[in-house]
């Protein structure tokens, strides 16, 4: 488990949980 912070289109930062 954890979290990806990636930056979206738009320049702003988006937080995405995910399992695995």
């Amino acid at each position: 488990m954890g979290i990806i912070y990636s930056t979206d289109y738009n320049g702003g930062l988006s937080v995405i949980e995910y399992l695995g």
